[in-house]
């Protein structure tokens, strides 16, 4: 079982997956890249990285959790 604390983490990845099947010529290459979010955007890391600390407590879980591992774009 697993759960995304933090949508952006989600984006970033389903992203990468995608990249790589393109790669792979598993599917056709996209004619724009599909990970334009406005709203993504207008939020800060800090504010992601906060919000997602607050789960993490509320939700009984490792802190460790709440940290993006992934580049963000």
């Amino acid at each position: 079982r697993s759960e995304i604390i933090k949508a952006s983490s989600a984006l970033t990845v389903a992203n990468q997956i995608i990249d790589k099947m393109q790669q792979g010529k598993v599917v056709s290459s996209l004619i724009e890249k599909i990970n334009n979010n406005s709203f993504l955007e207008s939020v800060s890391k800090d504010e992601i990285d906060k919000l997602a600390s607050e789960f993490t407590d509320v939700r009984g879980y490792p802190k460790a959790l709440s940290r993006l591992v992934i580049d963000r774009e």
